[in-house]
């Protein structure tokens, strides 16, 4: 869980520890919340990881959870026609924090983490 700064540059090593190769992929579900830090994409990209986060056709995370905050009906329906988009540190803040109306409800984004098939050392 993202929840301050003093998490983020942890978290980030652990997936950095975790994704030694190119091949080797990290998922992380994450829900904005005030208290928690963008740090850790900036973190993230410092270890030489790439990030991605699913989106939809429309370029926003597929719903899947409900207004309820329970899972959706269908997560097969849910992610259908989704696709892994490649996600800039510049642009994360905009992107992973954008506020979202009452009309959508809890929203969980999915991103994956991997190595950059040319940074294929660890640095710990």
């Amino acid at each position: 869980m993202l929840y301050g700064e003093r998490v983020a540059a942890p978290l980030a090593a652990a997936f950095a520890a975790h994704l030694p190769t190119a091949s080797a992929v990290g998922l992380l579900a994450y829900h904005h919340r005030q208290a928690a830090s963008l740090a850790f994409f900036q973190h993230a990209a410092k270890h030489g990881l790439r990030l991605e986060r699913l989106e939809n056709a429309s370029g926003d995370p597929p719903r899947l959870l409900g207004r309820d905050g329970e899972a959706s009906a269908s997560l097969r329906e849910a992610v259908a026609g989704t696709r892994w988009a490649a996600l800039e540190v510049a642009e994360a803040g905009e992107r992973v924090a954008r506020p979202w109306s009452e009309e959508h409800g809890p929203l969980i984004q999915i991103f994956r983490l991997t190595r950059a098939a040319e940074d294929l050392t660890p640095d710990w």
